[in-house]
């Protein structure tokens, strides 16, 4: 609804050509008068005299010519004056229409919060209806940019599956969370199955980004998929400092171990080429640990081949090739927990 000035101004307001013609008609009707006084004196002095006649010319054209100039100022000034008034008109309209606009935007997030709650409740009824096969390649570069992190899944589903959640790994309790457009995330099937995959952000929050996989048809056998994405700078305190930490948590929404979906769990840590002091040491001690190489690049490799629906927590120690040889305290480069991600949650 426009606002009450509107309402008047749009009432007082009609822009159109022709009433600003005649409101300078009206203005110049006084001018009129004057020249037909003007003409009527001419014709009756005409006989008087050569030099009557002549001052009688000259005021008649100085009169015609006032009342041609007052023609057209006051009609242009009638338009400018319109246009004024059409201005404030729209103006008020515009500050309505940003209120209104503002108003459905707190509606809508107000709808939107509630519709991501129930997809949210419903996702986790159905986070028991696969069982599935990780192998996470985490690879630490030289700088945020060169940070990457691809998820290998193998689902096989428990009789059939729509969709399933997770959270990418990334920084957590951070002062900018990461957001979805922010990781990238990239899906890719890799079996000839004829199934698409289609990536949703479900939530975003200081715990992190939850993403919503739609199996397209729904999956009935063994989906061999990856996901890609970048970490958003989960790897400069490692570089910083020397330590950092990774956990990651494999618990069902149900938070019982027997639910757990998984049935096999490897990680794949990939250290930059001239990386020093590299290790990886689970918590619990939980897995086994192999070294080796991929061209100059510095591998660690973590399985554990019967997870049990627990968490994990591993530390990373490193040293970037920048610090080789320099005195460096390796102070925490976060607490555990603060890089996490959830499998099923």
């Amino acid at each position: 609804m426009l606002s009450p000035s509107a309402v008047r101004s749009a009432e007082r307001a009609p822009i159109t050509w022709r009433g600003a013609l005649a409101r300078a008609l009206r203005d110049t009707i006084t001018y009129v008068a004057v020249i037909v006084g003007v003409i009527s004196g001419y014709f009756g002095l005409k006989s008087t005299g050569d030099v009557s006649a002549f001052v009688l010319r000259v005021v008649a054209a100085v009169a015609v010519l006032a009342i041609v100039s007052r023609l057209v100022y006051g009609f242009f000034a009638e338009l400018l004056e319109a246009s004024r008034r059409e201005l404030e008109i729209r103006e008020d309209q515009v500050d309505v229409l940003i209120q209104e606009i503002a108003d459905l935007r707190i509606g809508f997030d107000g709808w939107q919060s509630r519709y991501r709650g129930v997809i949210e409740r419903l996702v986790d009824h159905q986070s028991l209806l696969y069982r599935e096969r990780l192998e996470l390649i985490v690879t630490i570069g030289l700088d945020d940019y060169a940070d990457t992190i691809l998820e290998k899944h193998v689902t096989t589903p428990t009789p059939y599956l729509f969709y399933r959640s997770l959270r990418p790994i990334a920084p957590r309790k951070t002062l900018i969370p990461p957001t979805y457009n922010d990781l990238g995330l990239k899906v890719d099937v890799e079996s000839d199955s004829g199934m698409h995959l289609t990536p949703l952000p479900l939530a975003e929050s200081p715990e992190g980004v939850r993403v919503l996989i739609l199996f397209e048809p729904p999956a009935r056998s063994d989906v061999h998929w990856s996901l890609g994405y970048r970490p958003v700078g989960l790897w400069e305190p490692l570089r910083r400092t020397g330590i950092d930490f990774l956990a990651w948590d494999a618990r069902s929404p149900t938070g019982r171990p027997d639910d757990s979906t998984f049935t096999e769990f490897t990680v794949r840590f990939r250290f930059p080429p001239g990386a020093t002091n590299i290790g990886v040491q689970e918590k619990n001690d939980v897995g086994t640990v192999e070294r080796y190489a991929e061209g100059s690049w510095q591998c660690v490799s973590w399985r554990d081949d019967a997870p049990a629906g627990g968490r994990y927590e591993w530390t990373i120690t490193m040293t970037a090739p920048d610090d080789e040889g320099d005195e460096q305290e390796h102070g925490s480069g976060g607490r555990p927990g603060d890089q996490e991600t959830a499998a099923d949650r």
